[in-house]
């Protein structure tokens, strides 16, 4: 289901996705601040349960409300976009961002909780301090103007991703480590 796409990438600007229901715990606030500073033209896609405004003028966004866990809009939003963007204050893993790794997106997040151990800066995509606006203008920046950077990353993180956050594989990791402990010795 999160793959990465296999058609090439429709033309336009650099596709951001953000996933968070709390927008302001998620850092989408500081989000919106880091893109209105931008000098690339860059569209925005927001999955949130909460109501965004102020957006500057010149960010192009589009808002989706009420999308599920893994249904197939989401899963399209993940596909077509060029870079995931979690800039959260409070997090303990991230789900979401295992989803883009598989998706082979580079990330762009906060070091808290478990999300140094999914996004290995500079590797795979790039950790950023909390509500630190210019740090995270600047990592977005860097993937908008490098393409080939974006794509370098994203293919990490799909590696990643696949060697250490597979479902399948985690789960035969597991069944056979409670064989091994169960065995007499």
């Amino acid at each position: 289901m999160f793959r990465p796409r296999m058609v090439a990438r429709r033309p336009g600007p650099v596709r951001i996705l953000f996933v968070g229901g709390d927008f302001e715990r998620k850092g989408g606030p500081e989000l919106i601040k880091a893109l209105a500073g931008m000098s690339n033209p860059v569209e925005l896609h927001a999955v949130t349960n909460t109501d965004i405004s102020a957006i500057p003028a010149g960010v192009s966004r589009h808002v989706y409300r009420d999308l599920k866990p893994q249904t197939p809009k989401l899963v399209e939003l993940f596909r077509d976009a060029d870079m995931f963007v979690l800039p959260t204050r409070a997090e303990c893993y991230g789900l979401v961002i295992t989803e883009a790794m598989a998706c082979g997106l580079p990330v762009i997040s906060s070091p808290i909780g478990a999300i140094p151990e999914l996004v290995r800066d500079g590797v795979n995509g790039y950790l950023v301090p909390p509500s630190s606006v210019p740090n995270l203008r600047r990592a977005i920046q860097t993937l908008v103007e490098r393409p080939a950077l974006r794509f370098a990353m994203g293919t990490e993180g799909l590696a990643i991703a696949q060697r250490e956050h597979d479902l399948r594989a985690n789960f035969n990791a597991i069944v056979e480590l409670l064989f091994e402990i169960g065995r007499p010795a």
